[in-house]
């Protein structure tokens, strides 16, 4: 993110995996309630990525914060003077990983944010065993395997 990220701008940030932002270059805010509208839908997702009470904060004043502030309050996740080389980066991070397991693990994420320890526990645990019988886990524990008898 370099500018603004106002209303629906914002909520876009609001669902993202992941948000890179500008410092100060970067602005972010909830102006809805400044036009007697209510920024409703993305509200969803901006409690769960910062709380309750930052949420309130940003949807109930209109107050438009920076991209510092923005991190400090965990809705962007990466700072940086360079943003495109910084999502370069991340890519590149992601591109390593398992596709398959990381949509899993998106899912995990956001299935186990609403279960009791208990049934969390038992949904991972299924989760778990599903994964383990992937061809994208079978051919990975053979890559690290590999590697490990190389060094």
């Amino acid at each position: 993110m370099n500018g603004a990220a106002i209303a629906g701008g914002c909520g876009l940030a609001s669902v993202c995996d992941f948000v890179i932002a500008h410092e100060s270059d970067s602005k972010f805010g909830y102006s809805e309630v400044k036009i007697g509208f209510i920024p409703a839908i993305v509200s969803i997702f901006l409690i769960k990525k910062i709380g309750e009470g930052r949420a309130k904060r940003l949807l109930m004043t209109g107050e438009i914060i920076n991209g510092k502030k923005a991190f400090e309050i965990g809705l962007v996740d990466y700072l940086a003077e360079n943003i495109l080389e910084e999502a370069e980066k991340l890519a590149n991070l992601l591109l390593l990983n398992s596709t398959q397991s990381m949509s899993a693990t998106k899912k995990l994420i956001r299935n186990v944010s609403n279960l009791n320890i208990d049934s969390a526990v038992d949904y991972c645990i299924k989760l778990n065993t599903i994964s383990r019988n992937t061809e994208d886990f079978a051919n990975g524990l053979t890559n690290f395997l590999n590697k490990k008898k190389g060094d």
